[in-house]
């Protein structure tokens, strides 16, 4: 490889192959093979070459992941249903579908597809936002002339008068995470506020507003 990179070239099934390419010093491992009966005895290799090894394997039908599991797989990618999700997903957020209710379809059909098996998936675990319909995380944007320009979060008194959660502010490229009460709101800062869509609302009004 023109990087440098080490390239092993063989059947992964035979185990000279795995030592060569230095699985057992491996802390990942991906067995991206099509044919489960293959994909399985590799598995079952890495496995007693390497303990500690993080497998992930590629799983073609949603059938083989229990299987993949068994092999000794910590991660496994049932390809066909997550090109179908992604599919839908797209389909959802064309259709403008909230983001949410999308989120909440999506993990419905992993959790009938997978049962037990979806809670081991490391990535696509349902946000606890999720579980709380009426709640949000909103972008606002500070305007200049507003009732929130160059006052503190304790002078404006944001939670107390809207029961909004000031999250973090977004000032050019600085992130200011969990602003204390004496932080003071500038033009163009950008707000991220957790709260109902009402609460929300009466929040914006002190930061988009203009002043009389």
């Amino acid at each position: 490889m023109n990087n440098g990179e080490a390239v092993v070239y063989g059947d992964a099934v035979n185990e000279p192959i795995l030592q060569k390419a230095h699985t057992d010093t491996a802390d990942i491992v991906v067995v991206s093979v099509g044919s489960i009966i293959p994909s399985m005895a590799i598995i079952d290799k890495v496995r007693r070459i390497n303990k500690h090894a993080f497998i992930i394997a590629r799983g073609t039908l949603i059938q083989n992941v229990e299987m993949l599991y068994k092999a000794g797989a910590d991660q496994v990618l049932p390809e066909k249903l997550e090109i179908a999700i992604d599919l839908l997903n797209r389909i959802l957020v064309k259709r403008l579908i909230p983001q949410k209710e999308v989120n909440r379809i999506l993990t419905h059909i992993r959790n009938t597809s997978l049962g037990e098996f979806s809670r081991k998936d490391i990535v696509n675990q349902p946000s606890v936002l999720d579980e709380f319909p009426n709640i949000s995380i909103t972008a606002v944007t500070v305007e200049k002339g507003s009732q929130a320009e160059n006052r503190s979060l304790i002078d404006l008194e944001l939670r107390k008068k809207t029961g909004v959660t000031l999250l973090a502010i977004r000032r050019g490229t600085e992130i200011i995470e969990h602003p204390v009460p004496e932080t003071f709101f500038r033009p163009e800062d950008i707000a991220y506020l957790l709260g109902n869509p009402e609460q929300i609302n009466y929040a914006s009004e002190m930061l988009l507003r203009k002043t009389p």
